[in-house]
């Protein structure tokens, strides 16, 4: 599946615009990778840096995003 680093953003304006901006915390979000193969890292830290760059980018617009764990 595709990572869509940009819906997260536009999920938590949502909340922020259709929930009165409640206080959001991100669990669990992280990148799996296959078993008995190499990790790759640079996928892996892009995958990361375009979750957490977004999350940025939304906490700059004003959402209440309070944490985000890996």
């Amino acid at each position: 599946m595709p990572s869509n680093p940009s819906g997260l953003q536009m999920l938590l304006q949502y909340f922020k615009e259709y929930y009165g901006n409640p206080p959001v915390y991100i669990h669990e979000n992280g990148y799996s990778a296959p078993k008995n193969e190499e990790l790759n890292d640079i996928v892996r830290i892009d995958y990361m840096n375009g979750f957490i760059g977004s999350t940025l980018k939304a906490i700059r617009n004003g959402t209440n995003t309070r944490g985000y764990f890996v």
